[in-house]
């Protein structure tokens, strides 16, 4: 394509793009403060001094090592913007501080000290980590300095989303930053040259889900770039996977999960994973042949088949993670003492997502 006028063409013809997100109990919690001291919260006063005289932009994770942080003189942009254009973790950070104080300049006098207190979301295994910290850092912009505009979420993922995308090395797409939501199920729309809209989604009954770790390594960043470097090329089996095809995945998806009918979200699973591989491992063969989630999705097939009613790869797919559909509760405990000893350890079952009606959206 040549011009904005062909992206927009092409865009067009390829019609609304449509995904379902679930979010997990696992996370990010943190506290925050400004820097200079204004909420009175104890030691505020050292860390001023420390950071600036105020100016700074703190981050810690002490869950992870008490000696990772972030500091920065934000009195302008030049420090973030190095940060941001690095990539890595505090691309991250730097990013949507930098979307936030385009937005709210007010805040850079005031600085901000994040402290994070518990952390269980891997990291690199397409779960949306990066866009989990991108919304926390909007979040506690919003909560410390009292920023109503950003009360909704659809704003904190706005600005999450353009500080990942628009400020980092990283190809995001906009589906990540639905973490926001938490645990709930939402349906999100791409109109073509609109605006994204959020849905809530029913669930009819109980749908187990099991999510692990398959103790590989996954280059989102390539996998995305070499996929978008296809799709503006026009390629037709890309286009018809991420179109109609997952438009077709999407709504059938939306109603069994709406009926509570896991062998049918489960057949469904196993439609989409085959749909992709079709087209997948030959645009971006270094991480979409993804050995790993492949041998796990069989070797379930083959000895437990009774535990499934389908499975496939996690968010842009490769060797990062794998989700199984779950016939049961009991089912859940039993695949995960198969993966963990199938793999010697390797594969770590993290989490169990439960579609639970008891959630249902008002």
């Amino acid at each position: 394509m040549n011009s904005d006028d062909d992206r927009s063409e092409a865009v067009e013809a390829f019609g609304e793009g449509v995904c379902v997100v679930v979010g997990t109990s696992e996370g990010l919690d943190a506290v925050a403060w400004r820097l200079d001291g204004m909420d009175g919260v104890d030691g505020a006063s050292e860390i001023t001094t420390e950071a600036s005289s105020g100016r700074g932009f703190r981050f810690v994770a002490t869950s992870v090592s008490s000696t990772e942080k972030l500091d920065c003189d934000v009195s302008n942009n030049d420090a973030l913007e190095c940060v941001a254009a690095e990539g890595g973790f505090w691309s991250y950070v730097a990013g949507t501080a930098l979307e936030v104080f385009r937005e709210h300049p007010e805040c850079r006098a005031g600085g901000l000290h994040i402290d994070i207190h518990s952390c269980c979301l891997p990291t690199k295994k397409g779960l949306s980590s990066s866009a989990a910290v991108c919304v926390l850092i909007v979040r506690a912009f919003a909560e410390v300095y009292g920023l109503k505009d950003l009360a909704r979420t659809e704003r904190e993922m706005e600005l999450a989303y353009r500080g990942e995308a628009l400020r980092t090395p990283s190809k995001c797409g906009a589906m990540d930053q639905a973490c926001a939501y938490g645990e709930r199920v939402v349906l999100l729309r791409f109109p073509p040259n609109g605006r994204m809209t959020v849905e809530e989604v029913a669930v009819g009954a109980d749908i187990h889900i099991l999510v692990a770790d398959l103790g590989a390594s996954k280059n989102t960043v390539r996998i995305l770039d070499d996929l978008q470097r296809a799709f503006r090329s026009s390629h037709v089996g890309l286009r018809e996977v991420l179109g109609k095809r997952n438009r077709d995945h999407v709504e059938a998806a939306l109603n069994a999960i709406k009926l509570g009918d896991a062998a049918e979200l489960g057949r469904i699973y196993d439609s989409a994973q085959a749909v992709f591989d079709a087209v997948g491992p030959e645009l971006c063969p270094t991480e979409l042949v993804a050995p790993a989630l492949h041998d796990a999705l069989t070797s379930v097939k083959r000895d437990i088949p009774h535990t499934i009613h389908g499975g496939k790869g996690v968010g842009s797919q490769g060797d990062g993670a794998v989700q199984f559909v779950c016939t049961s509760e009991f089912a859940v405990h039993e695949l995960r003492q198969y993966l963990n000893r199938q793999s010697a350890g390797r594969i770590h079952s993290f989490v169990v997502v439960r579609l639970a009606k008891n959630l249902v959206a008002a």
